[in-house]
Parts: structure tokens; sequence; C-alpha cells
């Protein structure tokens, strides 16, 4: 009689427990996880061309919606500038460089600078390097120049900490009438697969770089969406929403976090947000997203 009581008893505690609320493993799924937090500093500097500087656009303006304190955006410009260039003007010492400088939301443009000059004006935080975008999808055209570039940068930065990133460009619209795009057989895939290639081959095995930005897969995700492929104003440059995808995209990488929701004002900003956060889980395919 006092077993059956006790499991009675029992059976009424279970019962008692589930209508409460399934006891603490159930309360700790419920838990909801701390949004991510900003970064209270961000300098950045672009050793690039006109595609860093369609991808650096915005980025003040969207570190800053998310909550960095202290944003320095600069970028080193040369109109189609290569690695080959960039390592030919470090032997020279020429003055071929447009430095743009963002501190206030606004850029500062000054030409005729030296690289040496943009790269010692600030302690950056993060040095991003890329490819000409006639060059990059061709393996070849990365080495020695790079190894150059790298290494100067290394022995000339105002700060040992500076982080190296790779810009992982974008490919043509597929109607563009670039002159280089008949070496990727006049073919958007073509072409993407083969900045992935580089990447594979030449930046992930090089152990300079902290990470990869992936602004070509991104673009790539959007283009699979509603926005389709009209992410450039001529063909090759990106235009306005395309310029704040890739700023999202530099974002999320160097704060190290996934995008909660799109905060800088722009149309289709969830589109922004799944294309991205894509790119983050899957940087060298292309995802749909809708």
């Amino acid at each position: 009689m006092k077993r059956a009581i006790s499991l009675f008893l029992a059976s009424l505690l279970a019962l008692f427990l589930c209508a409460c609320g399934g006891g603490v493993s159930q309360q700790h799924e419920q838990t909801t996880q701390p949004q991510a937090t900003a970064p209270k500093s961000l300098k950045v500097l672009a050793i690039g061309n006109s595609f860093s500087e369609d991808a650096t656009k915005y980025l003040y303006q969207v570190a800053k919606a998310e909550g960095v304190e202290e944003v320095v955006i600069g970028n080193l410009f040369v109109g189609g500038c290569t690695l080959k260039m960039h390592a030919g003007y470090i032997k020279s010492g020429e003055a071929k460089y447009r430095y743009d400088k963002c501190v206030n939301g606004e850029w500062e443009k000054t030409p005729e600078t030296t690289l040496l000059t943009g790269l010692q004006d600030e302690a950056w935080d993060v040095i991003t390097m890329q490819q000409g975008s006639v060059d990059s999808g061709l393996v070849d055209t990365h080495q020695p120049y790079l190894d150059e570039l790298v290494a100067y940068v290394r022995q000339n930065s105002n700060n040992p900490n500076a982080k190296l990133y790779w810009h992982m460009t974008w490919a043509y619209q597929e109607d563009s009438t670039h002159k280089a795009f008949p070496t990727y057989g006049n073919s958007q895939m073509t072409m993407y697969y083969g900045i992935v290639n580089v990447v594979q081959k030449v930046i992930e095995p090089n152990e300079n770089f902290h990470g990869i930005i992936p602004v070509g897969t991104v673009i790539q995700n959007l283009r699979g969406s509603i926005i389709g492929d009209k992410l450039t104003r001529d063909g090759y440059h990106l235009n306005d929403f395309g310029r704040v995808a890739a700023a999202y995209t530099w974002y999320a990488v160097l704060a190290d976090q996934k995008l909660q929701d799109a905060k800088y004002s722009v149309f289709n900003g969830d589109l922004i947000v799944k294309a991205v956060n894509a790119a983050l889980d899957k940087p060298q395919a292309v995802t749909a997203v809708s």
C-alpha cells in the first residue's frame, strides 16, 4: 500500500513540473541570446582601386549605424590598379595614389600621394588588399607581387598588430562591355569561380591574412534574388545598393558577427542581411536568397 501511495505522489509531482514549464532545461532553451556588440573602434585602410572605393563608400555610415564609436576609413586609389602595379609603385616610390580618407562621414581626397603616406597616416587596425578586376580570377597574376606588397606593409605599418584581410571582389555584370570580360569568356560565373579559385589557391594558404571579405559572393547571392543582375552602374562598378551591400559585408567580417538587420537606411535591407549571412556561412558558394 505504501509503495502504491509513493508512486501516486511521484506521478502527481511529475505532472506539476510539466505544467510549470518542464523544468530547468526548457527555461534554458527559451533564454534569449545577447546580441553581438559592435567594436569600439574601427580603423580600416584599403589598398586598392575603384573596387575598394565602391566597397568602402558607405562603410563609415554602416559602422556608425551599428554602434561603432570611432570610425576611420582610408582608401589608396589608383584606377584599375593590379597587384603588379602596386608592387611597381612601391619600388619606384612614385606618388601615383589618390588617398581618400573618411573620419566624419565625408571623404577628403588627396591626389599624388605615395602608398607609404597613406599607410603611415594612421595606426590602422585593418589593412585590406585585392587584385585588379581584370586579373581577379587569374591565379598566375598574383605572385610574387602579393608577397612584395605584404612585406612592405608589414615593414612600414605604424601598427605591428594590424590585421590583413583579402577583399574578394565581384564578377562583372552578365552583359558587361568591360574590355577584360572576354578573358573570362564573357561569362559572369566563369569569372566568379575564377575569383573563388584564387582565394582557394593563393589567399587561404597564405598565413599573413587574417580573413577574407567575400563581397563577390554577396553580390552573386543578391543577383539570384529579386534584385537580379542590376547591381552595377556601368557593368562592373557597383551602384549604391551594391555599395551598401559591400559595406555591410566588410562590417560583418571585421566585427566578426552576423547581421541582425540593416540599420543603415536602405531599401531591401532584409535581402542584404540574408545575402551577407549566407556568404559568411558559405563564402565560396552562391546561395539563393529571397
